[in-house]
C-alpha cells in the first residue's frame, strides 16, 4: 500500500465532502416553508443514508440512469407549468431534485464543482428569505468544507486521469470509510491543515471588512424581492374570528414577534394592534365588507404618514419588530407613527376608516419591519369618517347570524346591538347599574363598565357559559361568572354600543417579556389579547381594556421591573435568544447609519491607540535619552542594560517561539516525521549499519533522498528493517 493518498482515495474525500456539502445545505431548507417540506425530508433522508452506505448506489439499475435526465425534465417543466405564476416554489424543488441527482451516484471533479455550485445556491436562496441566524452558522460551516472540496478537486486533476472515471471509489465498497478516515490520518499534514484554517481565517476577516466597507444601496426600494407566502395565519387574527380563538392561542409560549426599542424610558405595556372588528354577531366579530373594502394599496418600502399625534410632535424613538412567519398578514402598529419602513419593496394595504396595515398574505418567513415616532398614547386621532358617529343611536339587529350585514354598512355596525327581548332586559339592567342618568363622558363611561364587569369576577380560560335565551356573552355577563380577554371585551362592545357609544373590538398583542441579555421586548403568542376603542367626539378613538390585571399603566420598563409588573427572562432560552435579536440587528440591519457608526468608532479607536503608541515611543526614547546621557557622564552601564532587558527578553521570545513552532510544524509533517525517523535508527544502529550494506543505503534514502523516491509503505518499510536490526543485534549477543 502506498504512503500516499492514490486517485481512488482522493476521489473517496471528494465525493465524502460533496455530500457533506448538501446534507448542511438541505438542513437550512427547513427553515423555509415552501410546501415542499415532504420532498425535503425525503430528499434528506435519501441522501444520508446514501453518504453513510455508499455501496446503496450499485442497486440502482443502470437504465434508470439513462431515463433520469428525461424524467427530470418532465417534472421540473410540469411543475413550472401547474404553479402558476409562481416561479420560487418549482424553483426550490427543480433545485432540490437536481441535489438529490447528483447525490446519490458517482461523481467526476466537474460534477463535484456541479454539487458544490447547487449546494451553495441552496444556502443562499433559503438564508435570503428566512434571514434567520441559521444562515449564519450554515456559511461557517460551509465554507470550510467548499474550500477542502475546491482543494482535493484541484489535487485530483494534477493526477493522471484522477476521477475521471465515473465510479464510487472501491474503497468505499470494500472496506468503507474507516479505511479511508485511517488514510487520510496516516497522511494528514499538519502544514497543510494550518495553512487551510490560515486562509479560512483570512477569507473570514476579508469577507467581514467587505460587508462593513461596501456602500448599502436600497435595492428594495426599486425591487420587490420575491418572498415566501403562507396560505395560513394564527387564528384571532384574521377578518373573522370566533369566541375562543384569541384564547386558543394564549397557551402557545412560542415567540411570536422581537421587538427592538431605542428611545429613553419606552412603556413596559405597549398595545399592539392588528385587526379592528366592527360588525357583531351571536359567536363573534368580523370585519365588515365596506371597512375591509376601504383601503389602498401602496408600493414602496418606506411609508410615511401624516398622523396627528396627541402629545403634538412624535416621540424620537425607533422600534423594530422581528414578526415571525405565519402569524398574520395584519401587521403590529402603535396608536400613531410617523413612518413604517421594510427591508424590501412590499405591497401595503392601508385601512383608511381602521388605522390598520396589512400586507398582500401572511408571511411565511421572518419579516422585519421599523417604526419611526411611534407612539402608545391610547388614542387614536379620529379621521374625517367618523364625525359622521357623532349622535348616532343603538341599531337594534338580528345578530343572531351574520346575514343581517347585508342591509347594514358601516358606520351603522359599530353600534348594532341584539334586538331581541331577552338581551334587551340583561343590558338594561346593566345600564341601570351604571347609573348613566347623569349623561357621562365616554371615558367616564368607559371606567363605570370596567369597574361593573370586573366586580366580583376574575379572569378564567376555562369559562363555561351557561345555557338559555339570548346572546351568550349578556349571558356570561349575567352569570357573574369569571372570563377571558373576549368575553370582557365582547361584553364591553355591546353594553357601551346599547348605551349610544360606537365602540370596536381589537385584536393584537399586549406587553411581553423583557430579555434580561440584549433588553428588548420578547412578545409570545400566549400575549395575544382583546380589547375595545371607544368613540369619544373630542379626543377620537380610546383604548379601554376591560380585562383584569391588564388595565392601568404599567409605567417605563426600568419601573415596571423594579415594581416585578414586567417579567425579566434570564434564562438559557432567553440568551440563545438573544442571539438572534443580535443577529438581526448586527447583520439584518446594518444600513448607511450603522457603517458611518463602525467608522467613526474604529477612526476614534485608531487615534486613541496611535496617540498611546505615539505617548509610548517618546516615553522610550526620554527614558534611553536619559540613560544614555547617564553612562556618558557618570558610567552607570547598570540603568542601560536595565532598560536594554525588557526589549531584549521580548525579541528573544518571539524568536524561540518561532523556531519552536517551525519545529513543530516540520517534526508534525509525514515527510518529516519519517526521515526523523530513519535518522533515529541510523544513529541508535550506527555501529552495526553501514554506508555501503543494502539495510543501510536504503535508511540514508529515507532520510535524506527524494520522497518520490521512498519504498511504497514507508512506514512498513521502517518498521521491518527496525525489526531486523534488531534481531541481529540479539544474535550477537548471544554468540
Amino acid at each position: 500500500m502506498s504512503d500516499r493518498l492514490d486517485a481512488r482515495e482522493l476521489a473517496g474525500i471528494r465525493w465524502g465532502l460533496g455530500q457533506l456539502l448538501v446534507l448542511l445545505s438541505l438542513l437550512g431548507c427547513f427553515s423555509v416553508e415552501l410546501g415542499s417540506r415532504p420532498l425535503l425530508l425525503g430528499i434528506f433522508a435519501t441522501v444520508g443514508l446514501v453518504t453513510l452506505l455508499p455501496r446503496l448506489i450499485r442497486l440502482i439499475p443502470p437504465p434508470l440512469w439513462r431515463l433520469a435526465p428525461l424524467l427530470l425534465l418532465l417534472v421540473i417543466v410540469g411543475d413550472f407549468f401547474l404553479s402558476g405564476g409562481d416561479i420560487l416554489a418549482p424553483l426550490f424543488r427543480m433545485v432540490l431534485l437536481l441535489v438529490l441527482y447528483r447525490s446519490i451516484q458517482a461523481r467526476t471533479p466537474r460534477e463535484d464543482l456541479q454539487v458544490l455550485l447547487l449546494a451553495l445556491f441552496l444556502v443562499l436562496l433559503t438564508g435570503v428569505l428566512s434571514l434567520e441566524i441559521t444562515f449564519g452558522l450554515q456559511i461557517i460551516a460551509f465554507t470550510p468544507v467548499a474550500m477542502g472540496l475546491l482543494f482535493v478537486a484541484n489535487l485530483s486533476s494534477r493526477r493522471s486521469n484522477a476521477g475521471e472515471e465515473k465510479e464510487v471509489p472501491p474503497i468505499l465498497y470494500d472496506e468503507g470509510w474507516t479505511r479511508l478516515f485511517r488514510r487520510i490520518r496516516i497522511r494528514m499534514d499538519v502544514r497543510t491543515m494550518i495553512a487551510g484554517a490560515v486562509l479560512f481565517l483570512t477569507t473570514s476577516a476579508l469577507s467581514l471588512l467587505l460587508f462593513i466597507l461596501l456602500p448599502r444601496f436600497d435595492i428594495g426600494a426599486s425591487i420587490p424581492f420575491p418572498r415566501l407566502q403562507s396560505s395560513q395565519s394564527l387564528v384571532g387574527f384574521s377578518d373573522s374570528i370566533r369566541y375562543g380563538d384569541v384564547v386558543s392561542i394564549i397557551n402557545d409560549n412560542a415567540i411570536a414577534m422581537r421587538v427592538d426599542v431605542e428611545m429613553e424610558s419606552p412603556p413596559a405595556q405597549p398595545y399592539w394592534r392588528m385587526v379592528v372588528l366592527d360588525a357583531y354577531h351571536d359567536g363573534g366579530f368580523m370585519v365588515s365588507s365596506e371597512v375591509a373594502g376601504r383601503r389602498r394599496t401602496l408600493q414602496n418600502h418606506r411609508f410615511s404618514f401624516e398622523m396627528p399625534h396627541p402629545g403634538g410632535s412624535p416621540p424620537d424613538s425607533v422600534w423594530t419588530l422581528y414578526l415571525q412567519g405565519g402569524i398574520s398578514s395584519y401587521l403590529p402598529a402603535g396608536d400613531t407613527f410617523a413612518s413604517m419602513r421594510f427591508k424590501n419593496r412590499i405591497d401595503l394595504q392601508v385601512h383608511a376608516l381602521t388605522r390598520v396595515f396589512r400586507t398582500n398574505e401572511t408571511n411565511a418567513s421572518t419579516l422585519s419591519l421599523r417604526y419611526e415616532g411611534l407612539q402608545f398614547g391610547g388614542i387614536l386621532p379620529a379621521v374625517a369618517e367618523d364625525l359622521a358617529l357623532r349622535g348616532m343611536s343603538p341599531v337594534p339587529v338580528d345578530t343572531s347570524r351574520p346575514a343581517y350585514l347585508r342591509n347594514l354598512s358601516y358606520p351603522q355596525t359599530l353600534l348594532a346591538v341584539p334586538e331581541d327581548q331577552a338581551n334587551r332586559r340583561i343590558l338594561d339592567r346593566v345600564l341601570e347599574a351604571l347609573e348613566t342618568t347623569d349623561n357621562p363622558s365616554p371615558r367616564e363611561f368607559s371606567a363605570r363598565l370596567v369597574a361593573f364587569l370586573q366586580q366580583g369576577r376574575g379572569y378564567s380560560l376555562e369559562t363555561v357559559i351557561p345555557p338559555g335565551q339570548g346572546d351568550r356573552v349578556l349571558r356570561w355577563v349575567e352569570s357573574g361568572q369569571a372570563g377571558h380577554c373576549e368575553l370582557y371585551a365582547g361584553a364591553f362592545v355591546l353594553i357601551a354600543r346599547y348605551a349610544g357609544l360606537p365602540t370596536r373590538l381589537v385584536t393584537g398583542y399586549a406587553g411581553g417579556d423583557w430579555n434580561g441579555f440584549e433588553n428588548y421586548f420578547m412578545v409570545r403568542n400566549r400575549d395575544a389579547h382583546a380589547w375595545c376603542e371607544v368613540f369619544d367626539p373630542a379626543q377620537g378613538w380610546i383604548r379601554v381594556d376591560p380585562t383584569p390585571g391588564f388595565a392601568g399603566d404599567y409605567g417605563s420598563v426600568e419601573a415596571a421591573l423594579a415594581q416585578g409588573r414586567l417579567r425579566l427572562d434570564r434564562t438559557w432560552t432567553a440568551y440563545l435568544d438573544s442571539l438572534r435579536i443580535l443577529w438581526f440587528r448586527r447583520v439584518i440591519q446594518f444600513d448607511n447609519e450603522d457603517q458611518a457608526f463602525v467608522a467613526e468608532s474604529v477612526r476614534g479607536w485608531g487615534l486613541s491607540n496611535l496617540d498611546w503608541f505615539k505617548d509610548r515611543i517618546q516615553a522610550v526614547r526620554e527614558s534611553f535619552s536619559r540613560d544614555w546621557d547617564d553612562l556618558v557622564e557618570h558610567g552607570q552601564w547598570g540603568r542601560l542594560l536595565s532598560a536594554l532587558a525588557k526589549p531584549a527578553a521580548f525579541l528573544a521570545l518571539v524568536i524561540v517561539l518561532f523556531y519552536s513552532l517551525q519545529k513543530f510544524i516540520k517534526r508534525g509533517s509525514f515527510e518529516g516525521l519519517m526521515r526523523k525517523k530513519a535518522g533515529l535508527i541510523l544513529q541508535k544502529h550506527a555501529s552495526a549499519v553501514g554506508e555501503e550494506s543494502a539495510i543501510g543505503q536504503e535508511l540514508m534514502l529515507i532520510r535524506y533522498g527524494p520522497e518520490e523516491s521512498w519504498p511504497a509503505d514507508t512506514p512498513g518499510a521502517l518498521k521491518q528493517l527496525r525489526r531486523l536490526l534488531a534481531g541481529g543485534l540479539r544474535k550477537d549477543s548471544r554468540s
